[in-house]
């Protein structure tokens, strides 16, 4: 939804865009069919005290979930496990994965101000 706004602002021919302006247009992206494989994709959800924020990455996809102060992680494999039924939140081996993507996951969210950072 971030990119909706720039897309509509380059629809219309209008070159201008505000510094503070998030998000990147996806009319290249609708011409060409092409997209960047290592462009992040985050996604959020919240309802009542439920909040889930999402990023999905080339290689991994991170799920982190917190409700009425317990949080719950999710990590995957995208090329080995498409339909997500192993979580590697919890392997030591995809501890710095797990790590790299939950900083960016909770970066700036204003949800969750008592979220452990690790």
């Amino acid at each position: 939804m971030i990119d909706l706004f720039p897309t509509f602002i380059e629809m219309t021919g209008n070159e201008q865009r505000s510094e503070t302006l998030e998000g990147e247009s996806l009319v290249g992206v609708m011409t060409t069919g092409e997209t960047d494989p290592d462009r992040p994709v985050f996604s959020e959800f919240h309802v009542g005290d439920f909040h889930s924020r999402m990023l999905l990455q080339r290689y991994y996809k991170y799920i982190y979930t917190q409700r009425e102060g317990d949080e719950m992680e999710q990590l995957y494999a995208r090329a080995g496990d498409p339909f997500e039924q192993v979580n590697l939140a919890g392997d030591t081996a995809h501890e710095s994965i797990r790590a790299a993507m939950r900083a960016e996951v909770l970066r700036d969210w204003g949800y969750g101000a008592d979220v452990k950072r690790t």
